[in-house]
């Protein structure tokens, strides 16, 4: 039964097309699964460099801002995409519970790796301020859409 599950919950479902000319039904599902407690992958990319791609930056989290986003904008988990675009809030990546992570900053020619959340934070602060420009995200972890909120592991930044 679908009755417990939210309007727009993501979900994957297998199953055939019944043939041509024989509808109703025109989908026989075999299985449905609900993708919400997957392992999520976030991406999103600004083509032209974004000064502004965070609009909060703390070790408490960051926010972020999808103004000059390119193509991708979206959280995949089990092959199901979530457009960030929209939704009703901004997308927020929070430290894990214990504040670690593993996260880097990269610019084209150096790579920086921070293991905690709070330094990853600091180092990006200090960066943007400096003129570097956000060029994409890559956040991989726990997603939960109805906060818009993900529990990050795993974070890189690509500066230009």
């Amino acid at each position: 039964s679908l009755d417990d599950l939210p309007d727009g919950t993501p979900l994957i479902v297998a199953g055939l097309v019944t043939p041509f000319g024989s509808a109703p039904p025109d989908f026989e599902a075999w299985s449905i699964t609900d993708v919400r407690g997957l392992r999520a992958a976030l991406a999103v990319d600004y083509p032209d460099g974004s000064a502004s791609a965070f609009s909060d930056i703390g070790a408490d989290g960051l926010t972020l801002d999808l103004t000059g986003a390119g193509r991708f904008h979206h959280v995949s988990r089990g092959g199901v995409r979530t457009d960030l675009a929209g939704t009703d809030s901004a997308p927020r990546i929070l430290p894990g519970d214990d504040g670690d992570c593993l996260c880097w900053i990269s610019d084209g020619q150096t790579r920086q790796l921070h293991t905690r959340f709070a330094d990853l934070a600091d180092d990006l602060a200090a960066r943007l301020q400096a003129g570097a420009l956000v060029s994409r995200v890559q956040v991989s972890g726990r997603y939960d859409d109805a906060a818009n909120t993900r529990a990050a592991r795993r974070v890189e930044i690509r500066l230009q």
